[in-house]
């Protein structure tokens, strides 16, 4: 993932890191100041687990569905070029 493309959906789980400037015992700059973006990884763990809840709930929603439409003597026909249409038995 790229911290950028995160940020606008979930900026709490993105951190600003600026990475000081490095000086040799002289006081010469070895390397300059960086700035750059850190993502905090473990805050998309609640995130996934709510996602995985409302996918097994459609999921167990399409099951009733079918179950109902066969029980009404339908099937849904899924051959291959036609739209899904229910058909009777």
């Amino acid at each position: 993932m790229i911290a950028q493309d995160v940020e606008p959906i979930f900026p709490e789980l993105v951190n600003n890191i600026i990475h000081p400037a490095q000086f040799d015992t002289l006081g010469n700059m070895i390397y300059d100041t960086i700035h750059f973006k850190n993502i905090y990884y473990d805050g998309f763990i609640p995130i996934a687990i709510e996602g995985i809840k409302e996918l097994d709930s459609a999921i167990m929603h399409l099951q009733d569905t079918i179950s109902t439409t066969a029980e009404n003597g339908l099937y849904i026909d899924t051959t291959a070029g036609n739209p899904v249409k229910l058909v009777a038995t």
